[in-house]
């Protein structure tokens, strides 16, 4: 009870960032493009404000995950839900600080419901007098970067709407508020399958990160909704239900084409059980006509799979904060030299293709560690093979960390506190001090990708190294298993 009433208070200690954050930037009454700096004056002190709100929200973070593995699960899932929820709910209404994309969501999506066009063909700036499409700005020139089941999720929010941009971001929030709870539901049903025990702190590993409540209902990204697919893909491998898992993981892939990666993962997975069991060919065709409704579902109404192909390429020629955009940058010279550029991505895709292959050979040998192949997939796509590395996709590594124990989480923590203290720099230090941009993002790239490398390589040095303890074999073979998952 004691450790109960622990987290209860950790809750209450969350709260009070949380509503720092929406009384200095509230959303009621700023349905306007504007930003974190612009609203705090690019002062020092909304600067020190920023770092010591962050700050104490990671430090109740990590003292409430520390409570929580002291508490049973039992008595642990309601401060956790209960606390969770709420701070979902009072980062609503928080105006979107950080990124104009949900007003991009419903410009784009209007190009859709009131103009009959498809988003991921047509510029929004197509329709420059509709006052929609003012809010998308720069991106009005561009096609859609999101899948064509998106539009269809994005629609009735618009139609809703009627001409009102307020309750167009008033929807895309909604959609992620549920969708984050929908996330930590799931992420509990998946534990009390592999870590009944875990499954709170799990929960708030995920419901209570700083970066997971910023990006999703605070600045309304959309990412969980594809997630929600991915997670369902693993709770229905882990219930024995894996046959329609490729189904599950293509609905998420017309969402936002990532999944699309870790298909081959969840394919050789549910392949390598196959073969130590009987091939049952039913379901083997419910799963394949389940694909094929997913995909006639999420094409309607224009039913042009090309147009994927040109939607990925426009999300391949953005490079911001990532790795490969630091390399290409210095290799260059600070100006972006194409053919350096190209033998970058083409490097970056080999390596990331090499890793892809090994943690395929991982997952048919134990087909246990799928949920640590799809970690490490989203990591070294982020690592190796994304041109531009957005903030909120930190939140995709807190999900799939909760499923695992060991230093996936830390790896997971680790990136999403750089991610949040990374808008600081980009935010007030460009403004007051630094305007070089190649130097801004330089220290960008240290401050999201340092530590979590480094945690890496840890996690893989210890493995290494225990496997090389000739008096410790079975010892090793123990610790790997809480290493690797």
């Amino acid at each position: 009870m004691r450790g109960t009433r622990k987290l209860w208070f950790a809750g209450l200690l969350m709260v009070l960032p949380s509503l720092y954050f929406v009384l200095r930037f509230p959303l009621i009454g700023n349905i306007k493009l504007t930003d974190m700096g612009w609203m705090s004056g690019h002062s020092q002190q909304g600067l020190w404000e920023f770092l010591l709100a962050i700050t104490c929200m990671f430090l109740v973070y990590s003292y409430a995950i520390i409570t929580c593995t002291h508490v049973d699960n039992y008595s642990a899932r309601y401060p956790v839900f209960i606390c969770g929820v709420a701070l979902v709910i009072i980062f609503a209404f928080m105006y979107p600080t950080t990124a104009i994309d949900v007003f991009v969501y419903a410009a784009r999506s209007r190009v859709f419901t009131h103009y009959g066009a498809d988003p991921m063909t047509t510029p929004a700036n197509k329709f420059f007098f509709d006052h929609f499409v003012r809010f998308a700005q720069q991106y009005g020139d561009n096609i859609s970067v999101y899948g064509p089941l998106w539009n269809l999720l994005a629609a009735p929010i618009t139609v809703l709407s009627g001409e009102s941009m307020g309750k167009a971001i008033v929807g895309f929030k909604l959609l992620a508020v549920l969708s984050t709870i929908a996330s930590a539901i799931l992420i509990y049903l998946v534990l009390r399958e592999i870590s009944p025990q875990g499954a709170s702190l799990g929960v708030l590993l995920f419901l209570w990160n700083p970066l997971v409540l910023w990006e999703i209902p605070g600045n309304g990204h959309n990412d969980l909704v594809f997630l929600i697919f991915v997670l369902l893909a693993i709770l229905a491998w882990q219930r024995g239900f894996g046959f329609v898992s490729p189904a599950l993981l293509l609905a998420g892939a017309m969402v936002k084409y990532v999944p699309f990666i870790l298909l081959p993962i969840f394919l050789v997975a549910i392949g390598s059980q196959s073969l130590r069991k009987s091939l049952d060919l039913r379901k083997i065709l419910f799963g394949v006509v389940s694909c094929c409704v997913v995909l006639l579902i999420s094409f309607w109404p224009f039913y042009n799979p090309w147009a994927i192909y040109e939607s990925i390429r426009e999300q391949d020629r953005i490079m911001l904060v990532s790795p490969a955009s630091a390399l290409i940058n210095f290799l260059s010279g600070g100006k972006v030299d194409q053919d350096i550029a190209s033998w970058v991505k083409l490097t970056g895709r080999g390596i990331f293709l090499i890793v892809l292959l090994i943690l395929l050979w991982v997952v048919w040998k134990s087909p246990k560690f799928l949920p640590f192949a799809v970690f490490e997939c989203l990591f070294m796509y982020l690592i190796l093979a994304a041109w531009s590395v957005q903030n909120w996709y930190g939140v995709w590594l807190v999900a799939i960390a909760a499923l695992i124990n060991g230093w996936h989480r830390a790896r997971a923590i680790s990136m999403s506190i750089g991610m949040l203290y990374v808008y600081g720099l980009f935010i007030w230090v460009r403004y007051l001090w630094i305007q070089d941009g190649i130097e801004l993002l330089y220290w960008g790239v240290l401050m999201i990708f340092l530590l979590p490398v480094a945690f890496t390589l840890v996690q893989y040095g210890l493995r290494i190294f225990l496997d090389k303890r000739p008096s410790a074999k079975g010892e090793a073979a123990t610790s790997l298993v809480s290493i690797s998952s």
